[in-house]
């Protein structure tokens, strides 16, 4: 009878860390830098700051795969232009949504469109319009990795500008609610008619929080 009590005992107590780790893994089972997406009646909170800027960003979970929410950013490096340094302050409002295309578990992939107004200091107001693709894989429990391309478009004084930015993020789970990222882009910054181009670099570290 204490044989069985006692391998009985065991057997809890083996399985019990197994259950709970399966819990934690599902509670950290949402994203700010990859393709997934929080899912539905979720809420995110990311600021991020670095070169050429600050932002704030607050993402709501719409459906399954699709995130809808607001970004306000405050740029102290003309578009991250690093020839032109800190030419001139911009401020953007803009309307953030991501949609999940693919999720395996282990890889997904997913875009975005955040369509916005941006204010310069020189005066000048334009219309902002990033689209993007991000590839997000699960190297392991707590951290995520993700390849991305992106093309923050800006229409401005009759310029329209292109930068052709690659690059990637990091994703880093301190805790289930808790993130922090850091990003690095770079490409060449187009700017048409003129045809002019720089490098645009962009970088940041941030935290994440999840309600």
């Amino acid at each position: 009878m204490a044989s069985k009590f006692l391998l009985s005992s065991a057997a809890v107590f083996a399985l019990a860390p197994v259950g709970s780790e399966a819990e934690d893994v599902q509670a950290r089972d949402w994203s700010v830098v990859t393709g997934r997406a929080l899912g539905p009646g979720v809420w995110a909170f990311h600021a991020q700051g670095g070169w050429p800027g600050f932002s704030a960003t607050a993402l709501a979970g719409v459906s399954r795969g699709v995130d809808s929410g607001a970004a306000f950013t405050f740029n102290y490096g003309f578009e991250g232009d690093v020839n032109l340094g800190l030419f001139t302050k911009t401020y953007k409002l803009q309307w953030l949504l991501r949609a999940n295309l693919l999720d395996s578990g282990k890889i997904n992939l997913g875009a975005y469109f955040a369509p916005g107004l941006a204010v310069y200091s020189a005066g000048a107001t334009g219309a902002t319009l990033p689209v993007g693709i991000t590839l997000g894989i699960r190297v392991s429990d707590k951290l995520n990795v993700a390849p991305a391309l992106e093309l923050p478009m800006v229409f401005v004084s009759d310029v329209f500008l292109l930068p052709i930015l690659f690059g990637g993020a990091l994703e880093y789970f301190v805790e289930r609610n808790l993130a922090l990222t850091c990003s690095f882009r770079a490409g060449p910054l187009i700017g048409l008619p003129f045809g002019r181009s720089d490098l645009a670099l962009h970088a940041s570290a941030g935290l994440a929080v999840r309600f």
